[in-house]
């Protein structure tokens, strides 16, 4: 997210969706990972998904410059390159060194795979993450890296948008006569290209409004479906369900959100999100071991724990980096 006039109200909202991810990892995931009955209720199981969607989102309305003619393109992928790498190495170096004093079973890496994690691509290698939550970040690096393709080549925005899902939509529908594809097809940004290029158009249509939006909203409404036929119908209605609080944030008209309480989580929500998952996983195996049994309030423990963390993290000047 750009620093300079942020928006409060984004970042809120970036912080109430790290919440749901955490929950969601610290019930549902945990759950299916060790067979530990945690707790349920409709709808948790999506809450991961929408979460991800989401945060995609975000990162797609945020993802191109929005004036390209006053941009320096041979910058983009460095200064993108720049804003995620300071706090990934240090929180994935953290977790590294948490699991391999304290183990966490079916989730150690060795020290080839920690190096091999240094280039965030590793996933597209079949180099095992130290963390698995870290997949996020090798999509968004795969992302800003195809976006600089496109504006070295020259591409307008329309004609970025058009041709990528072109060469998406084609990629997927080949994997089912071509299963070969699958890796094309994830290079081209797999499903998870339908979250970020609604960001994209959101963030057209919002900020170029003289321009003609016909195309926009059709490739919108492309996306929906795409989501839709990919995720369900409780996944799309989340993700709906988002765009319009995420609308009146932009506009800066959910006011209850501008508390420094929430803007300050959702400022650390980056650093959370690279920390909690495996370590937060650490933390309920080790109340687990005390109690013999899982009690809701073990929920919350990693979630405080994690949040310091990332607010020390924070704190050190050579990580102040823009999100």
């Amino acid at each position: 997210m750009e620093q300079k006039g942020k928006n409060g109200q984004i970042e809120a909202l970036r912080g109430i969706i790290m919440f749901m991810i955490m929950f969601y990892h610290y019930t549902c995931r945990f759950e299916s990972l060790y067979g530990i009955e945690t707790i349920g209720f409709f709808s948790l199981n999506q809450w991961g998904e929408i979460g991800v969607g989401c945060f995609f989102v975000i990162s797609g309305y945020f993802m191109i410059p929005r004036n390209l003619s006053e941009y320096h393109i041979k910058d983009y992928l460095r200064k993108k390159i720049v804003r995620l790498y300071p706090a990934y190495l240090l929180c994935m170096t953290v977790t590294y060194l948490s699991i391999s004093i304290f183990g966490l079973e079916g989730r150690e890496t060795d020290f080839k795979e920690y190096l091999l994690n240094v280039i965030m691509l590793n996933g597209f290698i079949g180099v095992d993450y130290v963390d698995g939550a870290h997949w996020y970040l090798t999509y968004l690096l795969l992302f800003y890296i195809i976006i600089s393709i496109f504006l070295k080549a020259g591409f307008c925005k329309k004609q970025m948008i058009i041709i990528w899902t072109i060469i998406n939509v084609v990629l997927k529908i080949s994997v089912n006569f071509i299963p070969q594809f699958s890796l094309l097809y994830k290079l081209s940004g797999g499903k998870y290209l339908s979250f970020v290029a609604i960001g994209i158009l959101l963030g057209e249509v919002l900020h170029n409004d003289k321009e003609e939006s016909r195309w926009k909203f059709f490739l919108f409404f492309f996306m929906i479906i795409s989501i839709l036929t990919d995720y369900g119908i409780i996944t799309t209605g989340g993700i709906l369900f988002f765009l319009l609080f995420y609308v009146l944030a932009v506009k800066n008209k959910l006011s209850i959100l501008n508390r420094q309480v929430f803007i300050k989580l959702g400022g650390i929500s980056y650093i959370v999100y690279l920390l909690h998952q495996n370590i937060g996983y650490q933390i309920l195996l080790f109340f687990y071991d005390i109690w013999d049994k899982f009690y809701t309030f073990f929920v919350f423990i990693p979630m405080i724990l994690i949040i310091v963390l990332a607010f020390g993290i924070q704190s050190l000047k050579q990580f102040q980096w823009k999100k």
